[in-house]
């Protein structure tokens, strides 16, 4: 074997070894994209989950105010 059949057979694989890299950054670009995809769906997740929490504090507050006004109904009532 002389010395260009050398060269060109390490030409070979470096360009087997670029391919692979390149296949592998594919690889890598497309598992970004989903992770991206799950974060951005855990993201309208956690707002819907904010949402969810201020509509369950309102509604408490409302019970604890009626809570209130029964007591006070309550205090009138036993004070006649």
């Amino acid at each position: 074997m002389d010395k260009l059949d050398i060269i060109l057979e390490k030409l070979e694989k470096l360009e087997a070894g670029q391919n692979e890299m390149q296949a592998n950054l594919k690889e890598v670009q497309s598992d970004m994209k989903e992770m991206q995809a799950d974060l951005d769906r855990m993201e309208l997740d956690i707002l819907s989950l904010r949402l969810d929490n201020k509509s369950i504090h309102r509604k408490l507050d409302v019970i604890a105010s009626a809570v209130v006004d029964a007591q006070e109904d309550i205090t009138i009532l036993k004070a006649q």
